[in-house]
């Protein structure tokens, strides 16, 4: 199935997250399921144009994850008919990819910093100059690796044929922990500088939330246990 979702989140930003995701269920009874699977998911935040004195400041930052959820469903209706889902559960996240790009514009100067695996490329130009580069080395990533919260959901599914149905749902994913890691440093070869100390976001913590719209084929198969053969004994 394909997820995507939008997500609209702090003052001045906005977030559009797309999954890619395999899942597999299993039913622990007629009506209640628990899932498990693997999403990999595009996230992205930006915002522009934000005033702090005399400069003007815009970001755009892109975050990519492998998320393992688990989720225990709870169907409602009769299988030929469309059936109520309610959903809820956990995930966990971890971050393979990120980068961000900072722009601040000043009555005469331009600085755009792209920070990107472990270094940072700050341009830096007066107006009617060409710009001149520097690289940062990150003694830190700016983001944790771990990303974890929960997860809520309502839909329903329709029966195509034996087996098979078409399923939407809503879902909301609410992160609980700060991805933000504020002691992140850079160097510049002598010297050590903090990361988001000059961020006009750095008293903000940074927590994933989305919510979206899941459209997809489920597939059940069933299994039933071979019965118990009869074991004689024979004496002689």
């Amino acid at each position: 199935g394909m997820n995507v979702v939008f997500n609209f989140k702090g003052k001045a930003g906005s977030k559009v997250v797309y999954d890619g995701m395999y899942e597999s269920s299993f039913y622990l009874a007629d009506k209640i399921a628990i899932s498990m699977g693997i999403f990999y998911s595009f996230c992205g935040q930006s915002y522009k144009d934000v005033k702090q004195a005399d400069i003007t400041w815009s970001m755009k930052l892109g975050l990519q994850y492998l998320k393992i959820p688990l989720k225990f469903d709870f169907i409602k209706g009769k299988e030929s008919e469309n059936q109520l889902i309610y959903t809820i559960g956990f995930y966990a996240g971890y971050l393979t990819w990120y980068k961000e790009e900072n722009n601040v514009v000043g009555p005469t100067t331009t600085t755009t910093m792209v920070t990107k695996g472990s270094t940072i490329i700050s341009t830096y130009s007066v107006s009617g100059t060409a710009g001149s580069s520097i690289q940062y080395e990150l003694q830190s990533k700016p983001y944790n690796s771990i990303d974890y919260g929960a997860s809520l959901g309502v839909g329903m599914q329709k029966k195509i044929s034996s087996g098979l149905f078409l399923k939407l749902m809503f879902i909301g994913q609410k992160g609980f922990a700060d991805i933000k890691n504020k002691e992140s440093q850079y160097s510049d070869g002598t010297n050590l500088y903090s990361y988001f100390g000059t961020n006009i976001n750095t008293s903000i913590p940074h927590k994933n939330s989305s919510i979206g719209l899941t459209i997809g084929l489920k597939k059940t198969f069933e299994w039933t246990p071979a019965p118990k053969t009869e074991q004689k004994r024979w004496r002689i």
